[in-house]
């Protein structure tokens, strides 16, 4: 977890974002294999083509075709808490969407829902998504309808969308930065570092 030596931290949901897209890359070509033995898949799904973050997204999305993936955040879904030392705690709202392309519309829905399957476990199974001071929490899927592809009319496309909630520590202190006498931050200030944290993950 990064912070300001004087400021304290500073944290932006587009971090956050980011933290859930690198799991989901290391993670979810493994746990869809899984995904798709575990529901009858013989035929296996194909793995992500492109890759996206909501904040990141570029004009000619999805630049690399489907299967889809895109990390929404949805910003904060519950009262901050005031934690020792006057940092703030509480929990994020990010949505995993998934869209997938196959020749018929039900098999499009399966295929969507498969990899519904198969994110929840990928992000779940880690919940600290490799960062320190935060938790993922599941919160429910909602599917979508398969409808035809308008690019490819002899095609059908569904998408899925899994929600999480992810429980950050450290998302700024109202006893750190400058002080009242101070009315700016100095250009000379301190970098900022690496800040090494204990966190307790409860089953």
């Amino acid at each position: 977890m990064k912070e300001h030596p004087v400021v304290g931290p500073l944290f932006s949901a587009h971090l956050l974002e980011r933290s859930v897209l690198a799991t989901l890359r290391d993670r979810l070509p493994g746990y869809l294999t899984v995904a798709c033995e575990l529901n009858d898949i013989s035929e296996g799904i194909e793995r992500v083509r492109s890759w996206g973050l909501e904040s990141e997204l570029p004009d000619d999305w999805p630049s690399q075709g489907m299967p889809a993936l895109l990390v929404v955040s949805g910003g904060t879904i519950e009262d901050p808490e005031e934690a020792e030392g006057g940092v703030y705690r509480a929990p994020w709202r990010v949505d995993v969407v998934v869209t997938v392309q196959a020749a018929k519309g039900p098999q499009a829905r399966r295929y969507a829902q498969t990899y519904g399957a198969a994110v929840r476990g990928a992000l779940i199974q880690r919940r600290s998504l490799g960062e320190e001071g935060q938790v993922c929490r599941w919160l429910g899927e909602t599917p979508g309808l398969a409808v035809p592809d308008v690019e490819n009319p002899e095609s059908s496309i569904c998408s899925v969308v899994n929600r999480f909630a992810v429980d950050r520590d450290g998302i700024v202190s109202w006893r750190r930065g400058p002080g009242a006498d101070s009315s700016s931050i100095p250009n000379e200030w301190p970098v900022v570092k690496e800040v090494a944290t204990e966190t307790e993950i409860q089953p």
